[in-house]
């Protein structure tokens, strides 16, 4: 089942890759479509999120009487189905306005676009050392250090609805900024904040202290909702670009093996992190199960620890290739305006040929001047 699974979960990811990047050529317009859909979808996301975390609370003090595995099985399985059906909508519903190479590329051509992507591989390369970040849940800190799941939605009320302003920062900010710049900002800003978080909690214990940790989480998260909007879209967009960035140099697109290779090397370091996590967590003495608020202090520490300074010193060496990314916003118009100008001739073209000028057409899209 998990192969079938992981097959299956591959096979959408390079689809809905390749069919986000082929939607609308204007790469504004792309970010403002990315951005509305992230927006309409917290909605419906959120929702789930607040009432699985007072039904958890509800279990654990023996209000409800309902098993935890058929607690999370139920929600699981519900939302899973939910959101396929969103997806589903979305799909069936939606055009594609990029207009794709008549010629199917090659293997090998495939395989050139991977390696003489620029773009592609500084994100791949971004997100595989980011990738190394040891730690645990936040969930985990508000349930074994806090002592109950409901503080989490407590302390996240203040940043709601700054969650969904943040999207309204995301076009006047790609109209001044290069995706690079923003790239950069979202990350060091969420990493310097919990930072923060860290090394006020480690004083004299303050991460055990409801009056000191709890309001500073929340001073944190309305800080990070500030960004949110970015971290949502501006990742969404380097993907995109880099799609187009192959098109732009290679005069084809290739977003299924793009998309393999991204799929696969992210599958395989998190089925590594996954079991190394699952050590450290035994190491430091957590042990699953225990009443809630009875693990020792050491191990309330190592909790805090691994849910918010830990995960951002591990997973530091991300943020270097960011400085790396090609496109510049003068660079990235300049993409943008070639590209416009040879799809609307190979358009023009294609409107009025017959089959043999439409090979002729198919084989000239490989050729970059």
């Amino acid at each position: 089942m998990s192969i079938i699974t992981e097959t299956a979960t591959t096979f959408t990811q390079v689809a809905r890759t390749g069919f986000g990047s082929t939607i609308t050529p204007e790469p504004l317009d792309r970010s403002r479509l990315i951005a509305t859909a992230n927006l309409m979808s917290h909605f419906v996301e959120d929702i789930p999120k607040q009432i699985f975390g007072i039904i958890y609370d509800l279990v654990i003090a023996e209000k409800i009487k309902i098993k935890l595995p058929k607690l999370f099985a139920g929600f699981g399985v519900s939302f899973a189905v939910i959101g396929a059906a969103f997806c589903l909508f979305f799909f069936l519903n939606t055009r594609e306005r990029v207009a794709q190479t008549i010629k199917k590329p090659s293997v090998i051509q495939g395989l050139k676009a991977i390696v003489n992507n620029k773009p592609m591989f500084i994100q791949v390369l971004s997100s595989f050392l980011s990738g190394f970040n040891i730690g645990s849940s936040r969930t985990n800190f508000y349930i074994d250090v806090i002592g109950s799941i409901t503080w989490k939605t407590i302390v996240g009320i203040p940043a709601f609805p700054i969650k969904f302003i943040s999207y309204s920062f995301v076009e006047p900010l790609r109209k001044r900024f290069s995706t690079k710049a923003l790239w950069i900002l979202e990350d060091a800003w969420t990493d310097m904040l919990w930072l923060t978080v860290f090394g006020i909690g480690s004083i004299n214990k303050n991460f055990m202290r409801k009056g000191i940790i709890l309001p500073l989480m929340g001073l944190e998260e309305i800080f990070e909702m500030c960004v949110y909007g970015l971290r949502r879209v501006i990742p969404a967009e380097i993907n995109n670009e880099s799609m187009d960035y192959c098109e732009w140099k290679n005069g084809y697109r290739a977003e299924a093996m793009i998309g393999v290779a991204q799929s696969t090397i992210s599958k395989l370091q998190q089925a590594v992190m996954g079991s190394v996590n699952s050590i450290v967590m035994k190491k430091v003495g957590y042990v699953q199960g225990l009443k809630v608020g009875t693990q020792s202090d050491k191990t309330k520490w190592w909790i805090f620890a691994l849910g918010t300074g830990i995960p951002i010193i591990t997973s530091a060496l991300g943020i270097i290739p960011k400085f790396f990314y090609p496109l510049s916003a003068e660079k990235r118009d300049q993409m943008y305006a070639e590209l416009r100008e040879r799809r609307s001739k190979v358009a023009n073209m294609v409107k009025n040929a017959d089959a043999e000028q439409m090979e002729a057409i198919a084989e000239s899209q490989f050729i970059v001047k």
